[in-house]
């Protein structure tokens, strides 16, 4: 929905703006992005409020801006909102002087509107061909295909008997594919409409109290790639035999509470404790700062006990490199 908001804004389609935000306010409430539902609510109250400027946004709803660098004959097309702001900072640090300003503050501000252009920028450039704000045509290429790529699985998804047998859910099995997900789901954009009604009247007409207590609540639960990532690299982990003593050993210790010393500290397990001679050893690797290399490593491995694994050598010149 995000592209459509967009590219509709870029083409100049003002009508297909207003009734994406209409359709999609619900979804950003329930996603929890609480500054775009707020932002909805108040678009859509000054639409109503004002006909006039409605009327206006029908014949022109975005600048298109011509891309005068190196001759370029390509252009970028701006909403309102994007020409006020990526202009508007433009004009800004062209005339940065003295200490008129809070330089700290108006740096974040640049950042923080050079972020947001940059995010836009993909989308845009993918649906409406323009590719003069792409630095390399290969790059732009790679993501047009991976881009387009996903476009079509979804659409052929979309078609299907069983969504669930495409490829794509082979690789990416969905994780809220349940009774209690599929509720969730199903009820995601009712209840998003009540909260965008809500923050309406808080924070648009102001006839109730301002309450912000459970606007980021997620009404359903988000997978991402890097979910995904972290769950393969969890598998393809080698299995590690734990030290701990099961439960019937830790109860047969307790019961030797009456034993001599000397038979409790060998049902103990002992931690390792540094010796001298190998902290004599070790040292040596402090003259390493930056990277410790797998030779050096090697070299302390072969004078010490098999109790100092490489992970464990490497550790302790984190903790102590700088001492």
């Amino acid at each position: 929905m995000g592209w459509n908001l967009e590219s509709s804004s870029g083409v100049g389609n003002f009508g297909l703006q207003r009734d994406s935000l209409s359709a999609a306010g619900p979804l950003y409430a329930s996603a929890a992005k609480s500054n775009y539902t707020t932002a909805i609510a108040h678009f859509l109250a000054t639409i109503a409020a004002h006909p006039q400027l409605e009327k206006k946004l029908n014949y022109c709803s975005a600048f298109k801006i011509p891309h005068d660098i190196d001759n370029d004959l390509h252009h970028v097309c701006f909403g309102f909102d994007e020409a006020l702001e990526t202009f508007g900072v433009r004009f800004i640090k062209g005339n940065i002087s003295g200490n008129i300003i809070d330089e700290k503050n108006l740096k974040d501000q640049i950042k923080a509107s050079q972020s947001e252009r940059e995010r836009i920028d993909l989308l845009m450039s993918e649906y409406l061909n323009d590719n003069s704000i792409s630095h390399s045509e290969r790059a732009v290429k790679s993501r047009q295909e991976a881009l387009w790529e996903l476009v079509n699985d979804l659409i052929v998804i979309f078609g299907m008997d069983n969504p669930l047998s495409h490829q794509l859910f082979q690789k990416y099995t969905p994780t809220e594919i349940h009774q209690k997900g599929l509720d969730r789901l199903i009820a995601c954009y009712p209840n998003g409409l009540e909260r965008i009604k809500v923050i309406y009247r808080q924070e648009v007409l102001k006839i109730e109290s301002r309450n912000p207590k459970g606007r980021r609540a997620v009404g359903v639960v988000r997978t991402k790639v890097k979910d995904y990532n972290n769950q393969k690299k969890s598998r393809n982990q080698p299995v590690t035999i734990s030290t701990q003593p099961p439960q019937d050993e830790i109860l047969n210790e307790q019961s030797t509470d009456n034993l001599p010393d000397t038979t409790k500290s060998q049902s103990k397990q002992k931690k390792h404790r540094t010796t001298k001679e190998e902290m004599e050893i070790l040292s040596v690797l402090k003259v390493y700062k930056d990277k410790l290399p797998d030779d050096a490593i090697a070299s302390v491995c072969e004078q010490l006990s098999e109790i100092w694994t490489k992970k464990k050598i490497r550790e302790w010149w984190n903790y102590h490199k700088d001492k």
